[in-house]
């Protein structure tokens, strides 16, 4: 029997299938009574007695939901911790967004993502004012937050915190902004100094160089403004000067940074990384230069030969061939003179990159063959025998291009000996001597 039109064009399968509450009630809100409340729904502030009460019970529901997250049972830890949090509402924001910074610590280090949004949820409609026992819906709440609260700066900072410890660094972000306006407002370096540290920290978290930076150099300003007032040596922070860098031999280094240049050196530090990271080798050398200077103020001598390489390559990189063989030369020097001989042996490897490159840089007399000897050395003083090799191997490479064929062999053998006894690359030297045979 041919059904009829109207039959036809029914949606059977809609019959079927239940009704879908495309937003469901977060389990943050409280739609029905709870025993550990005195009344539902309630409608004032609990007394002082009844927070008094209230707190030992909640804290009994946070430990039960650790006993149960460590047990494997994740589902019920969860519904411990969202009664706890929907409870804690009723004794302040303070003690609610704590309590949801302290599970959300949990959520993210658990992976668990769905819980992860929905504390991130009730923060945002904490940030909209929305403080009641149940808050509107928020139909996007997942979009980043723009627009800062009107609350109380403990508050606000208690707020950043919370979003921290659930993973929402670029919303922390926008709160830690708000708060370093309202400390500036207040004149207060210090709270200024600590929260451009903590924006610089979160700006690397998704890698921005650029702002980080703008940040590490308004805090090293602010170090800078100590100096002047007499704290310290203002020498420390000033361009590199002229006097010659020579090693303390009549008194001990110190183990370590004073207290009063650790935040300058780290600050300083953390720009030369920036710098690198961000492709800008002309600020990279000035900061380079700058820690160099700090370094040398106290003393500290061990650090400087790796900087220096670094501003070599700097230089390098920007084309001025002549200052990086400068800078090579002393890094090489220096790192000699206290031992540090795969630095100097690094120096030399770069130095004779840059001679290849840059023939015109080179002094009279086989630079070249002169430089690979001595990085050989160096790779010697410092029992590196797979450094060795490597040198063996680029000064046959160099003497078989320059028509020094008798050297280039010498060189390959050796460099095939070295092979052998690591164990390491050996059909290459093999294939290194062949291809001297042919020539």
């Amino acid at each position: 029997i041919a059904p009829s039109p109207a039959i036809a064009q029914l949606p059977f399968f809609r019959i079927f299938r239940p009704p879908v509450d495309e937003f469901p009630p977060s389990p943050l809100e409280l739609t029905e009574a709870d025993p550990l409340l005195p009344e539902f729904p309630l409608t004032r502030e609990l007394t002082t007695a009844e927070k008094s009460k209230l707190r030992p019970e909640l804290d009994k529901l946070r430990l039960e939901g650790l006993r149960l997250s460590q047990a494997g049972n994740t589902l019920e830890a969860y519904g411990r911790w969202y009664r706890e949090l929907r409870l804690r509402r009723f004794l302040g924001l303070d003690e609610e967004v704590v309590a949801i910074a302290q599970v959300g610590e949990l959520a993210a280090q658990q992976n668990q993502t769905e819980a992860a949004q929905i504390l991130v949820e009730r923060l945002r409609a904490i940030g909209r004012g929305e403080t009641g026992s149940v808050p509107e819906r928020d139909e996007s709440p997942f979009v980043e937050l723009t627009a800062v609260p009107d609350l109380p700066s403990p508050l606000l900072e208690r707020l950043g915190a919370a979003y921290l410890a659930v993973r929402a660094p670029r919303v922390a972000l926008v709160v830690c902004r708000e708060l370093l306006k309202r400390d500036r407002q207040g004149r207060n370096a210090q709270l200024v100094q600590l929260r451009l540290e903590a924006i610089a920290e979160l700006q690397l978290s998704w890698f921005d160089y650029g702002p980080e930076a703008a940040y590490y150099e308004e805090m090293l300003e602010l170090e800078t403004q100590k100096f002047q007032r007499g704290v310290v040596p203002l020498s420390a922070i000033l361009p590199d000067s002229a006097a010659p860098l020579t090693v303390p031999t009549e008194r001990k280094l110190p183990p370590e940074v004073p207290p009063l240049y650790r935040k300058t050196i780290a600050y300083l530090q953390q720009l030369s990384n920036i710098y690198r990271r961000a492709n800008q080798p002309e600020r990279g050398i000035v900061t380079d230069q700058r820690l160099i200077n700090a370094y040398r103020q106290v003393g500290l001598v061990r650090p400087i030969p790796a900087i220096q390489v670094a501003i070599g390559d700097s230089y390098n990189q920007i084309g001025d061939g002549a200052a990086a063989r400068s800078l090579y030369l002393k890094a090489t020097a220096l790192a000699q003179q206290i031992q540090q001989f795969s630095i100097a042996r690094s120096a030399l490897t770069q130095l004779i990159a840059l001679y290849q490159a840059q023939p015109e840089l080179q002094p009279a007399g086989g630079a070249i063959v002169e430089t690979s000897l001595a990085e050989l050395e160096l790779a010697r003083l410092a029992g590196d025998g797979f450094g060795m090799m490597e040198s063996y191997n680029r000064l046959g490479e160099w003497l078989r291009s320059q028509g020094d064929i008798d050297q280039a062999r010498v060189a390959f053998e050796q460099g095939a000996v070295l092979a052998q006894q690591l164990n390491y690359r050996q059909l290459h030297f093999q294939r290194q001597l062949q291809t001297l045979e042919n020539l």
